[in-house]
């Protein structure tokens, strides 16, 4: 055979050349044929030949050690009692390479010491070497069992001796150690991992002694580029992180840093070197940094590949100065910072990087315009949009002067930009800019590219926050037809999980989609902990399901650990931190902890006002704050957020845009709620006028605002109108949704309301006869219940008491069967029932439901309330008018008290228990007393202006004083009622408020705070 390197020999077959190979390697000692030198042959081949770069030169140490290592192995299979192998150990070991050698198998040479073998080296002397090693290893090549397992067993056998020999010699970092030693330096790792020696493996590589020897013999470039190539395989293999093992990220940083500190110390040793080779070492040492650097940055060490960065760039800067290797480090270290959330730093490091390239290149280099994009993307992980939209805009310039060369960047940099739009809430702007994106990518990346899957999935996150399903599921779709196809990560997973949580969501199939959330969450917390953004908005995404739930301690609890993790993150003014500030508003809000969720709000509004300006998400914000504050009775708060949420709004998208719309629509209710009604009309006539242009004349939304604008025209007495209004939106809802919707049964009872307050009783029955059925069959029986209370109100109007006591009874037993005894809408239905009782002067009846709605009002309120005291009132005037004097006076003093313990606003209701408590005193003969409560009657009643409206009504207390200063008589009980009843008529009024945007199916008898129905 020949002994230089090439193509296996054509002149000799190869089955007749594997037996002569058996045959040479198979020498006969002692008349038997032994196997050991085909043995050693087949295990030189296997643990030392598998390199792709040539047949590789081995030291004899090595070899020695893998031989004598396999020797040990098989010893019992392999020798048999009286060979002289068993008794001359050593010498067969040494005996094998020389045999090898003899039979031209391998090229044997020597050291400079000539007899001393143990300095050369072996070689194979021909791939067909190679060949006939990987055919011994075969169930033919005649070594039976000795083979099974071979590529383990035997490098375990080697890397075991090479371990016990250095550790028994102490020998890793000796100054000038042998051939095999520094083989083993170098290799030793490499067929520990081969060996499945991964946990040896890995304390190996973090063994200072071992990893100073590596560097000192091999040299910092080699010997750092090993250390991170067999770093990188090892945390491959590594296993999930289980008890007693260590985490493959946690080992991989270890194993740097302890040869990063090894390199400091290596450059600290050379501080007495001339200039030139301290120079050399630290720009070699600044390479080994960076490469352990990008290692750790390609496996989302950031914090880790931060270090070594800042000591590349530390290094370099000193041995090279300013140049493109330096510029290219500063940026790598920015991408470090940036993913670790050190804004300011990476802004640092990109700031001195683009110091570096505009020197080198100009201005319009792209590699300029790379670090001018990347700083628009850290303005914006900082929530600086201005800043991030100028550098993205200024670098998109530079760019696109040749845009055939760059169109991935500049389809990431219209992605990064309407991302920002997303953000702001601007979805339009956002998808125009998405669209561009993706058209840039495809060009230059083809339809099938992995990564337009990202820009698929901003795109139907923008369509899903939109509500616009039929958009936003084929982009979804597209985006996990292309993640499917690449190789499968965990945050690709965990990505995966959260659309197809949003899909499920949108299909309305909550529970699934709750699962996918959770699932996604759980592999980002136990995979990729370093995602904390993805983690933070994951957290909100499964608050709010357990918000839409009713869950509410749970959704707390989340979004109070999503604002604990955005903080620690970006800060504390970013505007991430200001979406869960909302997010926990809406919670305290449906909570009931109104002043809490202001709070919230405030501060999500001081946030946004500071990052993104005028801008649709901060006049979201101020319409939010407008709505609670409206509800809290902050009603001059509510106006002004109102107006500056308009002015945002109108300078953003002109007057003709559905968000203005929106909130000239709170505004409207704001208005009739603080019973400016010529002004809450106009704003009504304004947003209905822009809804209908939008969204065509037959949309929900402009059945809404129609609604609520019959609403603001009952309240200003204009009936005709109001009716129109609510007819048009019932020929809406009813065309919309059919006749039997709850939309429809509330809009039916409002108009039965009006039909009756303008004394059309007929036509107000009918309506709300039709209204009762909807909501019986519906199933909505607190709905049902206020409707029955306003037929009931039409009954006893038409003094037909028996038809109305049957319907406040329903009314109250349907009430009590849904929201139990103690609550307001109990009491609300046992006063009017009390009050039909007393109209037919059943007053033991009717003291018996009054004294029932006081008990229920005490329990709610206290007994020092205001409507605690409006049933002492009634009480009071009942047992008056039944002739029990003495305690009507003292349930009336007792209202009296309360109001003025209250401070509340004096009112005709006032003025008739001061009139009434007047004629008691009269009656039992206490004129003084008598005398005192008609003057403060007399008095109020001209304060607040009841005099002009009621000039009867100030005639007969006119009269009724000057009787009493001449020492006359008193009227009779029946003028005395006939008085209070003619006061009662003339004051009562009663405004009729529609219910919240937030709740339109709510009917407008069903709250408890506002008087909604008949009296």
């Amino acid at each position: 055979a020949s002994t230089s390197g090439g193509s296996t020999m054509s002149f000799v077959d190869g089955d007749m050349l594997y037996e002569i190979l058996d045959q040479s390697l198979s020498p006969s000692i002692e008349g038997k044929p032994t196997k050991v030198i085909k043995l050693c042959f087949a295990a030189f081949v296997l643990v030392f030949c598998r390199s792709p770069s040539g047949l590789p030169v081995i030291p004899a140490q090595a070899a020695d050690e893998l031989f004598e290592s396999i020797l040990h192995v098989y010893e019992t299979a392999l020798f048999d009692n009286g060979s002289i192998f068993e008794r001359q150990f050593r010498d067969a070991t040494q005996l094998i390479p020389e045999a090898l050698g003899a039979l031209g198998v391998m090229k044997v040479t020597t050291g400079s010491t000539g007899s001393n073998r143990t300095s050369g080296t072996l070689q194979l002397n021909h791939d067909t070497m190679l060949e006939y090693g990987d055919h011994i290893l075969t169930p033919e090549g005649g070594l039976g069992t000795l083979v099974h397992d071979a590529e383990l067993v035997w490098n375990r056998a080697f890397s075991s001796s090479c371990l016990e020999d250095m550790i028994s010699n102490h020998s890793w970092d000796e100054t000038e150690p042998n051939d095999g030693r520094k083989y083993a330096l170098e290799f030793l790792v490499g067929h520990m991992i081969r060996a499945e020696m991964i946990q040896e493996a890995s304390v190996l590589l973090r063994d200072e002694r071992y990893l100073r020897g590596r560097l000192s013999n091999l040299g910092l470039n080699k010997g750092t580029k090993r250390h991170v190539q067999e770093c990188e395989e090892i945390y491959e293999i590594l296993p999930e992180p289980r008890s007693g093992l260590t985490e493959p990220g946690d080992f991989m940083s270890r194993a740097y840093e302890k040869c990063g500190a090894l390199i400091r110390d290596q450059l600290s040793s050379m501080r007495a070197a001339g200039r030139e080779m301290q120079a050399k070492a630290s720009s070699e040492a600044g390479f080994a940094f960076n490469v352990m650097g990008f290692s750790l940055a390609q496996r989302s060490r950031w914090d880790d590949a931060a270090w070594h960065y800042d000591n590349s760039y530390e290094l370099l800067d000193l041995a090279l100065g300013d140049n493109e290797i330096v510029a290219s480090i500063l940026f790598n270290r920015s991408i470090a910072y940036f993913e670790s959330n050190r804004c300011e730093q990476a802004m640092e490091s990109l700031d001195e990087c683009l110091n570096i390239r505009t020197a080198i290149s100009g201005e319009q280099g792209l590699l300029v315009a790379q670090t001018i994009c990347k700083k628009g993307d850290v303005f914006a992980a900082m929530s600086d949009y201005p800043a991030a939209m100028y550098n993205y805009r200024k670098g998109l310039d530079i760019m696109q002067v040749e845009p055939n060369r760059n169109r991935a960047e500049i389809g990431n940099t219209f992605q990064a930009m309407g991302r920002m739009h997303r953000e702001k809430g601007e979805f339009d702007q956002a998808l125009k800019l998405y669209s561009e994106a993706m058209r840039c990518k495809k060009i230059e990346l083809g339809l099938n590219h992995y990564d337009l899957a990202n820009t698929y999935i901003e795109m139907g996150y923008c369509h899903a926050e939109s509500n616009n399903r039929e958009a936003a599921e084929p982009l979804f779709d597209e985006a996990i037809r292309l993640m499917s196809q690449a190789e499968p990560t965990d945050e690709n997973d965990a990505e995966l999980l959260t659309i197809q949580g949003i899909m499920h969501n949108m299909a309305d199939e909550k529970d699934e989609g709750l699962e996918c959330y959770k699932q996604a969450l759980d592999i980002l917390k136990t995979k990729c902990s370093e995602k904390k953004g993805k983690i933070a908005a994951l957290l909100n995404r499964i608050a709010n399901e357990h918000v839409a739930r009713g869950e509410n301690g749970t959704a707390f609890k989340l979004f109070e650990e999503s604002l604990h993790v955005r903080k620690g993150m970006v800060g504390f003014v970013h505007v991430d931190v200001a979406t869960t500030l909302v997010n926990m508003a809406t919670l305290q809000q449906q909570r009931g902890k109104y002043e809490k969720a202001l709070r919230c709000l405030e501060e999500a509004l001081r946030i946004r006002k500071l990052r993104l300006g005028d801008s649709h998400g901060v006049a979201s914000t101020l319409e939010m704050i407008g709505n609670l504050s409206k509800e809290i009775g902050q009603l001059k708060k509510s106006e002004m957020a109102y107006e500056e949420a308009l002015r945002i709004l109108r300078g953003l998208y002109g007057q003709g845009h559905s968000s203005v719309a929106n909130v000239l629509h709170e505004m409207g209710d704001l208005m009739d709620d603080i019973s400016e009604y010529d002004e809450a009309i106009t704003n009504f006539r304004e947003s209905l006028e822009i809804k209908k242009r939008n969204l065509g004349l037959e949309h929900e939304d402009v059945a809404e605002t129609l609604y609520s604008m019959g609403f603001a025209f009952h309240n200003q007495g204009e009936y005709e109108e109001s009716l129109d209004c609510f007819d048009d939106c019932l020929q809406i809802r009813r065309q919309r949704y059919g006749n039997d919707h709850d939309l429809v049964g509330d809009t039916l009872n409002i108009m039965g309301f009006v039909e009756s307050k303008s004394g059309r009783h007929e036509v107000a029955l009918r309506l709300l006869e039709e209204a009762l059925t909807i909501r019986q069959s519906n199933g909505d029986s607190l709905k049902a219940a206020d409707t029955l209370k306003n037929i009931g109100n039409i009954h006893r109007e038409r003094q037909e008491y028996d038809a109305a006591i049957e319907c406040y009874d329903s009314c109250l037993r349907l009430r009590k069967r849904e929201v139990g005894l103690e609550d307001e809408r109990v009491a609300d239905a046992l006063l009017a029932l009390g009050n039909v009782y007393s109209d037919t002067n059943e007053n033991e009846e009717a003291m018996h439901c009054f004294t029932e709605a006081y008990t229920v009002r005490n329990s709610l309120y206290g007994d020092h309330d205001d409507r605690v005291a409006s049933v002492l009132q009634t009480m009071g005037i009942i047992e008056f008018r039944a002739g029990d004097t003495e305690r009507g006076r003292q349930y009336l003093e007792d209202f009296a008290r309360i109001r003025k313990n209250n401070h509340t606003e004096e009112s005709a209701d006032y003025v008739n228990a001061l009139f009434i408590i007047g004629n008691i005193h009269k009656i039992q003969g206490r004129d003084s007393l008598a005398k005192e409560a008609w003057a403060e009657a007399y008095e109020i009643f001209n304060e607040i202006g009841l005099d002009d409206e009621n000039p009867a009504i100030a005639k007969i207390l006119t009269k009724l004083l000057s009787k009493k200063e001449k020492g006359g008589g008193s009227s009779d009980s029946g003028r005395k009622s006939g008085v209070f009843g003619r006061l009662k008529s003339n004051f009562t009024s009663e405004k009729v408020i529609k219910p919240t945007k937030k709740q339109p199916m709510k009917d407008v008898s069903s709250s408890s705070s506002r008087r909604l129905i008949i009296e």
